[in-house]
């Protein structure tokens, strides 16, 4: 920029507007303030629109607002940095009324409109928009297609999913590999794993996002088989696993009951990709072995683990001895859990059962006392079953 102002150019538009950009590009907020009002009266529409987008992307959605407010005049694009600013900010009702009061919109608008719902969660709405969308003629972008596929698979409705699916096939000249991904995801999150087999067979090009995608629905969706057969074609395809590849494989080990392949994936995982297990890996471990009966096995690779295992994790182990009689056991990790969140009502409910299913009746009354004692609210799930079945609610009070 120095260089541009030497040669006399510090008035020129265009050099303003790149300058303006790269300050913000630099996270130099400040200087980007001072150059454009030392050249305010030049600016354009597109140096006041970089200003409103620079502010918005430093996180400063007032201060965008008070450019986009201030500008002499607008454009679309205008219009749509401050709409993108606030759906980005998870501030939808002020997206919405940008949106409302818009002079007009084009496909970018209401892809920021959609997909701003979705990541707030309202995918009702957001599906409702896209319809609409549709409705007036404009054709949507990728980003607005992906984000109302993503709708459908937090609502898990395969028949919306379907519907966007069809639109997208008859609309398209093909679809890229991010469309196609978040198609086979929806269909394996909604229960239509035969056309999710069917969409990622079709795929020409495969990212490691559509392997996951593929091996997560099958698994889910009880072809837990096929899911570990995709993983070898997946390497013969030369794609390299990831983290999120192994919480589909161990998911479905865990769901089958496939503990000596589990367990080989896991060592795989660590020692043949290096990759660092997260605590869903873990917890997918402990459940496949507590599922099997290994309780004492997983309690060992729980102790193992070099990091500080969630509570849930002894939460489940505990329940895996309940179901599997390892009452001592069992015993031992649920006051641990009582130490470790003294104020958590559930793992006082954990001990009590297991007492419970011992005909434990005296220790059961200690719990009983110490929930008293202790203020802690019961919450949910506090019927107590002995091994007779007679509920034990009542000894708790």
């Amino acid at each position: 920029h120095s260089f541009a102002v030497r040669l006399g150019h510090a008035r020129d538009v265009y050099v303003l507007n790149a300058a303006v950009s790269a300050y913000f590009r630099a996270t130099d907020v400040a200087s980007a303030e001072r150059l454009f009002s030392y050249t305010k009266d030049v600016a354009d529409v597109v140096t006041w629109t970089t200003m409103v987008t620079g502010h918005a992307n430093a996180g400063d959605v007032a201060r965008a607002r008070w450019f986009f407010d201030a500008m002499p005049e607008r454009n679309v694009v205008s219009w749509n940095t401050m709409l993108g600013a606030y759906a980005s900010a998870g501030m939808l009702s002020k997206a919405r009324k940008v949106f409302d009061i818009m002079p007009s919109r084009n496909a970018a608008s209401w892809s920021s409109m959609v997909t701003g719902l979705v990541q707030s969660n309202q995918c009702e709405e957001a599906l409702r928009v896209f319809s609409e969308m549709i409705g007036t003629g404009v054709v949507p972008n990728e980003a607005a297609l992906v984000s109302a596929v993503s709708a459908c698979s937090l609502l898990r409705s395969i028949e919306h999913g379907m519907w966007v699916h069809a639109y997208a096939k008859r609309e398209l000249n093909g679809m890229s590999v991010i469309l196609a991904t978040a198609i086979v995801d929806m269909y394996g999150k909604c229960g239509g794993i035969h056309n999710a087999v069917r969409v990622f067979a079709a795929m020409p090009v495969k990212n490691i996002y559509s392997w996951n995608s593929m091996i997560t629905g099958l698994a889910m969706n009880g072809r837990e088989m096929q899911a570990l057969s995709l993983f070898w074609k997946m390497q013969m395809a030369g794609v390299r696993p990831n983290d999120i590849t192994f919480i589909g494989l161990l998911g479905a080990c865990s769901h089958s009951g496939l503990v000596d392949e589990g367990r080989w994936l896991f060592n795989k995982m660590v020692n043949g990709f290096g990759i660092q297990p997260l605590q869903e890996h873990y917890g997918l471990m402990v459940d496949l072995l507590g599922r099997a009966g290994h309780v004492r096995e997983a309690v060992d690779f729980v102790n193992s683990m070099p990091v500080e295992p969630h509570p849930g994790l002894w939460g489940a182990l505990a329940g895996a001895c309940k179901i599997h009689g390892e009452v001592e056991l069992g015993e031992e990790i649920a006051k641990k859990l009582i130490e470790l969140e003294p104020r958590h009502g559930s793992r006082y409910i954990l001990l009590s059962n297991i007492y419970g299913a011992s005909n434990r009746w005296d220790d059961m009354a200690t719990v009983r006392r110490l929930l008293k004692e202790r203020k802690i609210p019961k919450g949910t799930g506090n019927a107590m079953v002995g091994n007779d079945g007679q509920s034990m609610k009542s000894m708790l009070g």
